[in-house]
């Protein structure tokens, strides 16, 4: 009946889920994941007191034994799930790109842990009348024996895994012979195992719980106090202790990169050959750090214009920048790695690509988990343009001044350098050749980015 409340509260849960537009994504499952060792508990406690008061009231029938467990247990498991319930109600109303990343999270354990309620009080007591029964002699083991049945089981099983074995089918024979295994070891080892453990070991842990509680409760009231006023005491120091070593707190941990990323932006209308030429002086002083023959780097590739902007940011699309470049360093995996951590390879590049003039260079990692923005972000905003471009400016150069420790990259987003070439069009002229506006932009276009015409691989 316990096990049967798994799948009943998922599946409970999962038809709610359409009624709030949600889909079958990573959250959606990880949170099914995360109740999975939740929702059991109320189905536990129901079933529990079902079982105790059917074998302590030999006169109490099935029904109404399960009647008034449900009844007796109703309050505290409610108040319990509730309690559970209330940390992730904050989470639904998390601001910001993460909130709408996160909402699914919190909105799906609600959803489950309320269907768990469902399941713990209204289909288990069903299920307990339906097939519980009392157990006379609960702490004699019989012998097991070889029934027809089970030998017709094993029997089918294993002709199945002999099937799946010539057919190539190796997952479905080695799971045939697991299941026969199992079989096996519960029939005449686990029996055993489970009947000395409720025999010696639980009735021993039970005791020794029963002794440390009633040394709590059942002495004085200096001793109750006492281990109140411990309790208050751990509470401060625990509060105390995080308070003075202040963890590092991280949404999504970046850990060792596996890529190391370089970003060179030169000013908006650079040729590429120039782009390139200092391109190469990175990517130099890359192999500088990193070293041409190191064991842990795995490749890097070098971009000029075409798929060479930040990721993040959206100029990084598939068009061609002539402006911008971008050295990449592949490491290998973490555990073929023999060399020091790549952060400080990271470190030490963006150390050592400093200094290059007319150049705006930043150094990254791939970016892992939902779009985020920078971890402080200063905005400035108004209708002012002219003077938006200054101040923006002049809180760049202040905040630059003060030297804060563990800033990396300190970079605006202002653009107010971008030259422009006026292209005047004849339109009677363009409209007696036959020649739309478009095609007399994508041919200047072309002249000065260029066309890709064609692709192909040499062997």
């Amino acid at each position: 009946f316990v096990g049967l409340s798994v799948p009943l509260s998922m599946f409970l849960a999962f038809i709610m889920l359409p009624l709030f537009g949600f889909s079958l994504n990573m959250i959606v499952l990880f949170a099914f994941l995360l109740a999975l060792g939740i929702v059991v508990d109320d189905a536990i406690v129901v079933i529990e007191n079902t079982h105790r008061l059917l074998h302590e009231h030999p006169n109490l029938s099935t029904a109404k034994a399960a009647k008034f467990a449900a009844g007796e247990v109703f309050i505290p498991v409610l108040a319990g799930t509730l309690t559970t319930v209330a940390p992730f109600v904050p989470l639904m109303f998390w601001p910001g790109i993460v909130g709408s990343f996160m909402f699914y999270l919190p909105v799906t354990l609600i959803l489950t842990l309320g269907a768990s309620l469902i399941v713990a009080f209204v289909m288990n007591p069903v299920f307990a009348v339906s097939f519980m029964e009392r157990e006379e002699h609960l702490d004699r083991v019989e012998k097991p024996q070889l029934t027809r049945n089970f030998l017709l089981g094993m029997g089918g099983l294993l002709l199945v895994a002999i099937g799946g074995y010539l057919s190539g089918s190796t997952f479905v024979g080695n799971l045939m012979i697991t299941i026969i295994v199992l079989c096996f070891l519960d029939k005449y080892v686990f029996v055993y195992m489970i009947a000395g453990f409720q025999r010696s070991l639980l009735p021993r842990l039970q005791n020794g719980y029963a002794r440390l509680v009633e040394l709590a409760v059942g002495g004085t009231v200096w001793r109750q106090g006492a281990i109140i006023g411990g309790l208050l005491v751990l509470f401060v120091l625990s509060i105390m202790a995080v308070g003075a070593r202040k963890p590092k707190v991280d949404f999504f941990p970046s850990g060792d990169p596996k890529f190391i990323y370089t970003y060179l932006r030169m000013p908006v209308g650079t040729r590429v050959e120039v782009t390139d030429s200092i391109t190469r002086i990175l990517e130099n002083r890359v192999y500088k750090v990193i070293g041409r023959n190191n064991p842990d780097v795995e490749s890097v590739i070098t971009n000029v214009a075409i798929g060479a902007g930040d990721p993040t940011e959206a100029t990084a699309a598939g068009t061609s920048q002539s402006h911008l470049g971008k050295v990449g360093v592949a490491f290998k995996e973490l555990s073929e790695q023999k060399g020091p951590a790549t952060h400080i390879y990271m470190d030490k590049i963006r150390e050592e690509v400093k200094g290059i003039p007319g150049a705006e260079v930043s150094v990254d990692q791939e970016a892992s988990g939902p779009p985020q923005g920078k971890a402080v972000a200063i905005e400035v905003s108004g209708d002012d343009y002219p003077k938006l471009a200054a101040l923006s400016k002049k809180v760049e150069r202040y905040v630059d001044s003060l030297k804060i420790g563990g800033i990396e990259d300190l970079r605006s987003d202002l653009q107010d350098r971008n030259p422009e070439i006026g292209v005047s069009i004849n339109r009677t002229r363009a409209n007696r050749e036959g020649i739309s506006t478009a095609q007399i932009g994508g041919e200047v276009r072309t002249a000065i980015y260029g066309f890709e015409a064609s692709k192909f691989k040499t062997p």
